[in-house]
């Protein structure tokens, strides 16, 4: 019997509704007959559904997953995995969905995961596969639309996780959550004013708002956030300065290298030199 190695479907839409802070891009399953590892461009949550898998995250230590765990590839920081069974790496299937919104971080921590905790046990794997099985099939038949019942899917989803309570939204400052979507959008070089269209308010409140909560104006802590990203990139990755200038949201890198020297002090290419 052939084994069809991968399955990739996505949503064709120009935009997410606005009533929701996190949907689904695409979504798929995979045999892994090769090892998978970058950079990762954006939040991707997988789940075991057959053999034993390798994964390791920002360069920590290996971590054998077997059927009914998830794991997560966090936007900006390297992961791999692999099958675990070198020998018979067909029988080894993951299912993903790649995610995305102003609430993804929330999402994702309301069903256990964070920075320091990128991979669980399902608590209803049964339940997880399904809703996988369920968004495969919808992204399958109706890609041109994400609608409530998509996304009522990915909430199932995250229902049979193994995080502390179900995802819901939460009482959280707009500053937070506009920061939460700059670090998420790191890489989309969108300005102040279309950040506050997205979150429906005026610069100038969104303004206040950040002087309130972080002492500084909007357009610095997207800035610091870009420049923290720039110097985790340039000191773990390979990327080129024009590269990391790209993926920290700078269309020209000559104005990116002048941003980061005026701020750190240094430039990329000095910053990245090993210390003596």
């Amino acid at each position: 019997m052939a084994v069809l190695p991968f399955i990739f479907k996505r949503w064709f839409v120009e935009e997410a509704p606005i009533w929701t802070g996190v949907y689904p891009i695409s979504c798929g399953e995979q045999n892994l007959i090769r090892l998978y590892g970058r950079i990762a461009p954006n939040y991707c949550l997988h789940f075991v559904l057959n053999g034993s898998v390798l994964y390791q995250f920002n360069r920590g230590p290996e971590v054998h997953l077997s059927r009914g765990d998830m794991f997560l590839s966090w936007r900006g920081f390297p992961f791999k995995y692999s099958s675990a069974s070198p020998l018979n790496p067909e029988e080894t299937k993951v299912c993903w969905v790649h995610l995305k919104g102003p609430m993804v971080i929330m999402f994702l921590e309301a069903m256990g995961f964070s920075l320091e905790r990128t991979w669980l046990r399902a608590r209803e794997p049964e339940r997880v596969e399904a809703a996988f099985s369920k968004m495969l099939d919808m992204a399958t038949r109706n890609p041109h639309i994400l609608d409530m019942e998509v996304i009522s899917i990915l909430y199932e989803l995250a229902a049979g996780c193994g995080g502390t309570r179900t995802p819901q939204v939460q009482k959280i400052s707009i500053a937070k959550r506009v920061r939460e979507f700059m670090e998420s959008e790191v890489d989309s070089g969108l300005n102040i004013q279309q950040i506050s269209e997205v979150f429906h308010i005026s610069p100038s409140t969104l303004f206040l708002h950040f002087k309130r909560e972080y002492g500084k104006s909007p357009l610095q802590v997207l800035t610091e956030i870009r420049m923290e990203h720039a110097k985790h990139l340039l000191k773990e990755t390979d990327l080129s300065v024009a590269e990391v200038a790209s993926a920290v949201g700078f269309i020209y890198p000559f104005y990116f290298i002048r941003k980061f020297h005026n701020i750190v002090g240094t430039s990329p290419g000095e910053y990245r030199k090993p210390s003596r």
